[in-house]
Parts: structure tokens; sequence; C-alpha cells
């Protein structure tokens, strides 16, 4: 009886086992994405991450919102530490869309200068961050959306500006540091 009952507590068990596995593998599929406390629709219905990360599109009622908040949502002025750092510009990031580090660059007085892009979902805009480095601590300098139509890979600072440069080294715009 006791070795009934116990082949009939493993079937059991792996009844649940296959039960949960359908039900994680159904609730693969999505049609909407949390970003920063909020939650915003996709365009359809996604069957995995792959699928949505290969084609990522918001639902059109969605989009307006969603570029808002990538370009506007607040960001943390002070980080304590490098990774800290790295984790909270790519938190910035909506799902599927890119994030860029261009450069941790020396700057004239010795700190480092560490500029990040965020893709602006379905748009030819980024939105900019700069923080400078020193020691542990990495200060915002500079927050903006680029809608110049190139991208930024570089940023160098001289006589109290910063000036942005695409990959070819060509200007793309040179700002006063400026925080929104």
């Amino acid at each position: 009886m006791k070795r009934y009952s116990s082949l009939v507590g493993i079937g059991v068990m792996v009844l649940v086992g296959l039960g949960i596995s359908a039900v994680r593998r159904g609730s693969q599929h999505f049609d909407e994405f949390p970003y920063r406390g909020e939650t915003y629709k996709l365009a359809r219905t996604y069957s995995s991450w792959e699928e949505y990360e290969g084609a990522p599109m918001l639902a059109p009622e969605a989009l307006a919102a969603a570029q808002k908040a990538v370009e506007s949502k607040p960001v943390t002025p002070i980080y304590k530490s490098r990774s800290d750092l790295a984790q909270g510009v790519g938190d910035l990031s909506f799902p599927g869309f890119g994030s860029g580090q261009f450069g941790d660059r020396a700057a004239a007085d010795g700190s480092m200068l560490s500029g990040h892009s965020i893709e602006v979902p379905q748009s030819d805009r980024e939105r900019v961050v700069v923080y400078r480095g020193v020691g542990d601590t990495w200060t915002l300098i500079d927050d903006f959306v680029n809608a110049a139509g190139k991208s930024i890979h570089r940023v160098d600072e001289a006589d109290g500006k910063l000036t942005y440069r695409d990959f070819g080294g060509a200007v793309v715009v040179t700002r006063d540091p400026g925080v929104k």
C-alpha cells in the first residue's frame, strides 16, 4: 500500500510539473511591456522575447507615451560606483530597443567622461546622458535628446563645452553641460 501511495504521489507531482511547464510556455506570449513603472501596449502579441527583439513594435496608441518616457523620465544624478552607473543607465533602455556607451574619456581635469545613448523607440532620436567620474563617484553633467539624425559615438570637453561627435569624428552638436 505504501508503494502504491508513493507512486500516486510521484504521479501527481509529475502531472503538476507538466501543468506548470505548460502554463509557463503559454505565459511566454505577451502583448505589453512594463517600463519604469508604466505598462505599454505592443502592436501585436509576441510568442517569445527573441521574436519581439527581432522586430519590436509598440501599439500606435502607446508609442508617443513610450517615447516621452524614454526622453524625459528622471535619471539618477549621482552614482557611487561604476557598476551602479552601468546598471542605472542600462535601466533607461526601453525593452527591445538599443542603448550604448560611447566612451570613457579622460577630461583635462583628470576626471572621466562616460557618455551613453538610449534609443527612443521607433524614432530617429536618442537620449544622451553624460556622467563625470571622480574616484568612485559619477555625477550627471548632461542630459538631452539628440534629434540631429546622426548617432553620437564620442564626447570631448574643451573650454567648458561638450562636443559630441559621430562615428567619423564629425561634430554632431556642441553644448554647455546642462541637466534638464
